[in-house]
């Protein structure tokens, strides 16, 4: 896991340089765990939740389909929204 998350920049995945060596196999499996274990339902409305009064989103018209979740628009000071994901291009 480490070496795959080397090749990009690490604040993408929420890490500095110094925290890639402790992103092993066996931490994302227990993540996985305790991901599974969750109430996922209040996990997925709190990161909506933040999105929206972070971005000042308009939810006038809202469509809740919690399978995915993805984001259009200019977000100016975002450094994640400059971040090319693999298999989705650039975010943002």
């Amino acid at each position: 896991m480490g070496e795959w998350a080397a090749r990009y920049d690490p604040i993408a995945h929420g890490f500095s340089d110094s925290q890639l060596p402790s992103l092993n196999d066996d931490r994302i499996g227990r993540c996985l765990d305790r991901l599974f274990r969750s109430d996922v339902t209040s996990l997925v409305l709190a990161l909506a939740t933040h999105v929206i009064r972070e971005f000042q989103v308009d939810i006038d018209e809202l469509h809740n389909d919690s399978t995915t979740i993805t984001f259009h628009g200019a977000y100016g000071s975002c450094p994640l929204c400059e971040t090319s994901v693999p298999g989705f291009g650039v975010i943002g």
